[in-house]
C-alpha cells in the first residue's frame, strides 16, 4: 500500500502501534493475572480479561458466534473494545484506536493496520466477510 500510494503521489499511514504483549489467540490460556505487568502497560490486562468474558462464544480460530455481548465478529476486535472501554481515556498509545472505534473502524484497524500473523484466521474471516468495509478502510489510510 505504501508503494502504491507513493506512485500516486500520496502517503499511506496505517497508524501502527507496537504491541507490548502477546495476542489473544483462542487456543492460548494466558490470563490477565499472569501478565508480567512490569514490562507490559497495565491497561493491557483488560485486553486479556476480555477473552474470558467472550470465550464461550469463540471458536478455535477466534471467530465469534451468536452472542449478546457484542456485534464484533472476532475475538481481537472484542478484546480491543473491552480494553478501550476500561482503560484511562488519556492513554496516548490508544488514541488512534479510540478514533477508529468512534468512526466504526475498530475491527478493521486491529485486524488490518495492526495485523499479526497469529490472528490470520480472524483477519481472513473479516476481510472475506467485510470486503467493502475492508477496502473502504484501506482507502481511508491513503492521504
Amino acid at each position: 500500500m505504501e508503494e502504491y500510494s507513493e506512485k500516486m503521489g500520496k502517503e499511506f499511514d496505517r497508524e501502527w502501534i507496537p504491541r507490548l504483549c502477546p495476542v489473544n489467540v483462542a487456543s492460548d490460556t494466558i490470563e490477565a493475572e499472569d501478565l508480567p505487568l512490569e514490562y507490559i502497560p497495565e491497561y493491557w490486562k483488560y485486553y486479556f480479561e476480555a477473552k474470558g468474558k467472550i470465550a464461550r462464544y469463540t471458536d478455535k480460530e477466534g471467530i465469534l458466534t451468536s452472542n449478546t455481548l457484542t456485534d464484533y465478529s472476532t475475538l481481537e476486535a472484542y478484546c480491543w473494545d473491552y480494553m478501550l472501554e476500561r482503560a484511562d481515556e488519556d492513554i496516548e498509545e490508544l488514541a488512534v484506536a479510540r478514533e477508529m472505534k468512534e468512526d466504526g473502524n475498530l475491527e478493521a484497524y486491529v485486524l488490518i493496520s495492526l495485523f499479526h500473523y497469529d490472528l490470520f484466521d480472524q483477519f481472513k474471516y473479516y476481510v472475506t466477510n467485510s470486503k467493502e468495509e475492508s477496502v473502504a478502510y484501506l482507502n481511508s489510510l491513503v492521504k
